[in-house]
C-alpha cells in the first residue's frame, strides 16, 4: 500500500484536463428567415375576458353612482315639494283666504263713513262720535254697526287666523315672522275688548239698546292693540308668501318631471 503522502502528490501532479468551451447561444436565424414574436402563443382569451370584466364593472359602477345621485336629487326635490304643499294647504293658503275675507268685511264695515283707501277705524270712530254729539241715535247706530261687524264677523276670522298661525309653527322657514307675533298679541287684546261689551241676557248677542258715552267711541274700546297698519302688513306678508310658494311649487314639479321623465309619480297634497 502506497503511503498517503505519495498518493496526494500524485493526485496534485495530475495534469488538469483541458477546459472545454461552452457552446454559445445564438439568436441568428437561419439564412433568409426573419424572427417573429410568438403572437399565437399568447393566451388571448383570458386577457379579453379580464378586460371585458373590468370594462363591465366600471360601467356598472358609473351607472350605480349616477342613479344614486339622481335618486338623492329627486328625493330632495320631493321632500321640498311636500313641505311646500303643507305650507300652502295648512298655513298660507288658509291665511290667504282668511285675510282676504277680513279685509273685505272691514271695508264694508267702515265704508259708510270713511274713504276705504286712505282712512281706517280711528277715522270712522272720530266721525261717528261727532255725529253722536249732534244726533245720539245716529251716532249709536254707527257705533253698533262697527261693533256688530267686529263681534260677529271680523273677530271670529281673527281667532281662526290666530289658530292657524299657532298650530302650524312647524311650517315657518326662518322662524316666526314678527307680523305673526304682533297679530297674536292684537287678537288676545281684542278678546278682552269684546268681553267688556254689554251682551244680552243670554250673553250670546250684543245689546243693541245700550246707551254709549263719549269714552265708548275711543279706539281702545273698539279694537285690539295694533293699528290698522298691522292688517296691511299681515295681508302683504301672507299674499307675497302665498304667491311665492305657488311659483316654487310649480318649479319643483317641473324639476321632478324633468328628472324622472314622468312627473315623479303622484304626490299627496
Amino acid at each position: 500500500m502506497a503511503p498517503v503522502g505519495t498518493t496526494l502528490i500524485q493526485c496534485c501532479d495530475c495534469p488538469p484536463e483541458a477546459e472545454k468551451p461552452l457552446p454559445m447561444a445564438t439568436t441568428t436565424s437561419a439564412p433568409g428567415q426573419e424572427w417573429e414574436f410568438p403572437w399565437r402563443e399568447i393566451p388571448w382569451q383570458p386577457i379579453v375576458t379580464s378586460l371585458s370584466i373590468i370594462v363591465s364593472t366600471t360601467v356598472t359602477l358609473i351607472i350605480v353612482c349616477y342613479n344614486h345621485r339622481q335618486n338623492k336629487k329627486i328625493s330632495a326635490l320631493r321632500n321640498n315639494l311636500s313641505f311646500v304643499n303643507d305650507q300652502l294647504a295648512k298655513l298660507y293658503g288658509p291665511l290667504y283666504g282668511n285675510r282676504l275675507a277680513s279685509h273685505k268685511i272691514f271695508e264694508e264695515a267702515v265704508g259708510e263713513l270713511v274713504d276705504r283707501e286712505t282712512e281706517g277705524l280711528v277715522d270712522y270712530l272720530i266721525k261717528a262720535r261727532w255725529i253722536w254729539e249732534k244726533n245720539t241715535t245716529e251716532g249709536q247706530r254707527l257705533l253698533n254697526r262697527w261693533r256688530t261687524f267686529l263681534y260677529y264677523v271680523i273677530h271670529p276670522l281673527d281667532l281662526k287666523a290666530e289658530e292657524i298661525i299657532r298650530d302650524n309653527a312647524h311650517l315657518y322657514e326662518d322662524g316666526c315672522p314678527d307680523v305673526f307675533r304682533d297679530f297674536i298679541v292684537h287678537v288676545n287684546h281684542q278678546k278682552f275688548v269684546v268681553a267688556r261689551w254689554k251682551k244680552s241676557e243670554r250673553g250670546e248677542k250684543l245689546d243693541m239698546d245700550v246707551e254709549f258715552s263719549e269714552n265708548d267711541f275711543s279706539r281702545d274700546n273698539n279694537a285690539g292693540s295694533s293699528t290698522y297698519r298691522l292688517f296691511w302688513t299681515l295681508e302683504e306678508h301672507v299674499t307675497e308668501s302665498y304667491e311665492k310658494l305657488v311659483k316654487r311649487k310649480r318649479r319643483l314639479m317641473r324639476l321632478i318631471k324633468e328628472s324622472t321623465g314622468n312627473g315623479g309619480g303622484k304626490l299627496e297634497k
